[in-house]
């Protein structure tokens, strides 16, 4: 089943490909480090680091060293992040949160019927790379918690050190991942150095940035403008969008997980049982990575860019978290509850991907400031062939 859903989401990526035209940026800056001319935007200048992506970068400066075609190849790349991502929820939801049958699946179909994780996989840009670390971070730091494995203590803070260099926003997945790291008091001292030899990696990145470029963090960041309330306002629309967009459709589902739960609560009343259910410290740091995340989304304001970029990197642990609410559901649940089971699952499904077809334009208003969700990936292909005529 897991094979037919990879399948499924590598054609729902070539269904919304497009590379994105801010991924052209990161390509300049990739020729020009892969011609021997340094991380400068123009021949001759001074370095700048005019990108967000530094790993992401470097890798294209590979591709370009290798004489491949940059886009495709970083495409691919994307695409493969994306595999990685539906690969490790599926592993997530069944090692850490115990799930199983439905509830174990509901995460991985969710994330192959989802616009945004398909486009921005084929977009040519960093964004589901980015997802797939931070995913893998808590993964490997909860298995940690879990079964005391020093190997994967070290493996999660190098996901975390690798998103560091994808993307700013793996400083607040440094945050995040020092709950999963410290929280048990009998192994705090082994995740006290993983945490000093990653204080170590940011310190030595900084004074590199430092050195090289002559600002500690991203030029990107002095160039952004607005702030203040206006600013807050339009972040909380766009995660309220992304809400009504892409949960909302789940809504059904969540019913089921409280039909399932009180269930589950009356058969432990009646054999005088525990409801206490494996996974939670998991659900833990799920909950933390999503909801920090969404809150740093609407603190800068949201974008502008197709299908809501910005929270990709944090729909496979909504989507664990929405399979967990139903951990109880089997073979041994009532007809009604499995029949709702079903229902409930392919509401969600249809719901999250219509927004990947053009009927979404029929049925939703465009959010505010956003090009949309399947309107969205039309204005990025028509923004990318436009400034393509005119290179030409």
């Amino acid at each position: 089943m897991l094979t037919g859903l990879l399948a499924a989401f590598v054609g729902h990526g070539l269904w919304l490909a497009c590379v994105a035209e801010d991924a052209y940026i990161s390509f300049r800056f990739a020729r020009n480090l892969a011609s021997g001319l340094g991380l400068v935007w123009n021949p001759g200048e001074a370095p700048v680091e005019g990108f967000t992506n530094l790993l992401w970068v470097l890798l294209a400066a590979l591709a370009e060293r290798l004489h491949l075609d940059v886009p495709r190849t970083m495409q691919a790349l994307g695409l493969l992040a994306g595999i990685g991502v539906l690969w490790l929820t599926d592993r997530f939801a069944a090692r850490l949160l115990g799930l199983r049958g439905l509830p174990r699946l509901f995460p991985t179909l969710l994330l192959a019927a989802s616009g945004p994780l398909a486009a921005w996989a084929s977009s040519g840009l960093e964004t589901v790379l980015f997802t797939l670390l931070a995913l893998a971070a808590l993964l490997r730091l909860e298995t940690w918690q879990g079964f005391g494995e020093r190997r994967d203590l070290w493996l999660g803070w190098l996901a975390v050190a690798l998103a560091v260099l994808t993307r700013p926003e793996g400083g607040l997945l440094a945050a995040v991942a020092l709950w999963p790291s410290l929280h048990r008091p009998e192994l705090r001292k082994a995740g006290v150095r993983a945490v000093g030899a990653f204080a170590l990696f940011g310190a030595a990145l900084t004074l590199f940035r430092l050195a090289y470029f002559g600002a500690p963090v991203p030029n990107t960041f002095y160039a952004k403008t607005g702030g203040g309330e206006a600013q807050i306002v339009r972040g909380m629309i766009y995660v309220g969008f992304f809400a009504f967009h892409f949960l909302l459709p789940l809504l059904p589902w969540a019913f089921l997980g409280r039909g399932v739960q009180a269930s589950r609560e009356g058969i432990s009343r009646e054999g005088n049982g525990s409801s206490r259910a494996p996974g939670r410290p998991a659900v833990a740091s799920l909950a933390l990575w999503s909801c920090a995340y969404a809150l740093y989304v609407a603190a800068v304001g949201g974008d502008y860019m197709a299908m809501d970029r910005f929270l990709v990197p944090i729909l496979p642990m909504l989507y664990l978290l929405a399979g967990f609410a139903a951990r109880s559901l089997g073979p041994a649940s009532s007809p009604i509850l499995r029949r709702w089971a079903a229902i409930s699952a392919l509401i969600a499904v249809a719901g999250t991907f219509v927004h990947s077809t053009p009927f979404e334009k029929d049925l939703f208003a465009k959010a505010p400031r956003q090009h949309g969700t399947f309107r969205g990936v039309e204005t990025e292909r028509w923004h990318v062939a436009r400034l393509s005529l005119l290179a030409e």
